[in-house]
């Protein structure tokens, strides 16, 4: 205006400069934002990993645990020697049913070779003490359960009345059931305490289960599961 030319105001010096900065660190700020959000992702991803790995550990536990479950429910009442107080099972029943004390008192960390050695597949054959054709994975040890008589407790040493059914004694039997995960050294072990009732000389036919066998028995005597923990 009036012949003047318009002056532009100057450029604050280093304004630049700042502004490529403050860009810098924004993107740097940016980056690190979504660094950490996915270290969260894979973090979260790895622990449900784990957690669907150690699931499956204990229901593979739990697997072989019904497997000596099974077994001890199964076992002919002849296999055991009236009035026997340790080293009782006649064959093939003694590979299956052991004496406390035979074993470590931690199996629970004993490696694969000893339970391969010691432990038995689910679905073993009480009568015949064979196992089942089941192939080990490449991934992981196939489950496999103990059975160790604990305590046994003779006619003399159980208070009932006359109307109870006569027993040769009550058993006391801890079984672990041990099962792995796909991951190297994913391990989970279970115990239960269970009693059974042994009755010499007769041939019952086969129980179904816990219940249906430990029937005549209650509630004069202990029958079936006293306790379950897991140990690992």
């Amino acid at each position: 205006m009036n012949g003047e030319a318009v002056r532009r105001p100057s450029r604050i010096p280093g304004m630049r400069g700042i502004a490529l900065l403050a860009g810098l660190v924004l993107l740097a700020a940016l980056s690190l934002l979504a660094m950490v959000a996915a270290t969260d992702m894979l973090s979260q991803e790895r622990m449900a990993a784990n957690l669907d790995d150690s699931t499956s550990a204990r229901a593979n536990a739990d697997q072989a645990l019904a497997g000596g479950l099974a077994v001890l429910l199964g076992t002919p009442e002849d296999r055991r020697t009236p009035g026997c107080a340790a080293y009782c099972f006649l064959a093939p029943s003694d590979t299956l049913i052991r004496t406390a004390g035979e074993w470590t008192a931690l199996p629970e960390f004993e490696p694969a070779s000893w339970w391969q050695r010691e432990g038995r597949l689910p679905g073993t054959d009480p009568v015949s003490a064979a196992e089942p054709d089941v192939p080990e994975l490449p991934w992981a040890q196939a489950p496999r359960f103990t059975i160790e008589e604990v305590a046994f407790r003779g006619p003399e040493e159980l208070t009932v009345p006359e109307s109870a059914p006569p027993v040769e004694g009550v058993g006391y039997y801890r079984i672990l059931g041990r099962g792995t995960g796909r991951q190297a050294g994913l391990v989970a072990v279970t115990e239960a305490i269970v009693a059974r009732p042994w009755v010499a000389g007769t041939a019952q036919s086969e129980p179904t289960d816990w219940a249906a066998f430990c029937a005549p028995f209650q509630p004069w005597y202990d029958c079936g599961g006293m306790a379950w923990r897991a140990r690992r």
